[in-house]
């Protein structure tokens, strides 16, 4: 009896053993079966990967749509300077100098009250960087961005460190303290560096082609075979940005919308509202 029993035994574990066997292996190898792409996965990898960094260069792919700018503020109050002149402040960041630009606060024409962020031409000299601005005896807020990690920066045409400025001939440029008799001409202060993000304003001023949708499609790692529409939405009046492939009478679409930001090459972030399509 005791024999019978464990022959059972072992043939139940060993029938066991094999049905185990068999299913792992039609699990893994039967022909045709996918991943599932349900409108929930779908529309949340769009979301989490439209919201990831954009590469930092074009040969490195990559999943995500925003853009990262660093932005620096300098403080400078005029202590024995008057009018608008070159000066000279130290500058000893290690950032490409070429993808870095100056902005500063320039009163709108037509209402003193409203500030514009205004590109200002400079050039670098050793440890220094040398722009033309009017000082005042109140801290005055001058805009340092750095763009080196971003494949966008460099397409641009107006940047300012490539501005020639304007010192005179002979050049005559103010330090903050005068190198032969001590006089404290202005204070230079760096703020802390802040990092700002969002939709980059070029993603959609431009129009888009569909090389250019499967190039997004491509870096938000969006399937293949699948679809998706976007839409940014302006809280003013403006044009909103819509790309949407043509899609089949028969499909379903599934949306989803969030709140999110245009960031412009100044630094300044404006409200908008996201919504995509999945198919």
């Amino acid at each position: 009896m005791k024999k019978r029993g464990l022959s059972d035994i072992d043939w139940i574990i060993g029938s066991g053993l094999f049905l185990v066997s068999l299913i792992t292996i039609i699990v893994f190898l039967k022909p045709g079966i996918n991943p599932v792409n349900t409108p929930d996965s779908l529309l949340n990898m769009l979301e989490d990967n439209f919201k990831k960094e954009i590469p930092t260069n074009l040969s490195e792919g990559g999943s995500g749509v925003y853009w990262t700018l660093y932005e620096t503020p300098l403080y400078m109050e005029a202590v024995n300077l008057n009018g608008e002149n070159c000066i000279k402040v130290p500058f000893r960041y290690d950032w490409e100098i070429s993808n870095v630009d100056l902005y500063e606060l320039i009163e709108d024409q037509n209402d003193p009250s409203i500030k514009i962020k205004t590109l200002t031409p400079f050039y670098k000299d050793g440890d220094n960087i040398i722009f033309k601005t009017t000082l005042l005896t109140s801290k005055k807020g001058i805009f340092i961005l750095d763009y080196s990690n971003s494949i966008i920066y460099p397409f641009r045409a107006d940047k300012s460190s490539d501005g020639n400025v304007d010192c005179g001939i002979p050049q005559i440029i103010i330090e903050p303290t005068d190198p032969v008799t001590g006089t404290i001409n202005f204070v230079p202060e760096y703020g802390v560096t802040e990092k700002i993000n969002g939709i980059p304003s070029l993603f959609i001023d431009k129009t888009w082609t569909r090389a250019d949708y499967n190039y997004v499609k491509t870096i938000l790692n969006y399937p293949e075979l699948k679809e998706f529409s976007i839409i940014v939405d302006y809280t003013d009046p403006k044009t909103d940005f819509i790309f949407e492939p043509v899609k089949p009478l028969d499909v379903n679409v599934f949306t989803r919308s969030w709140s999110d930001f245009i960031l412009h090459y100044n630094g300044t972030r404006e409200p908008v509202k996201v919504i995509v399509k999945v198919w």
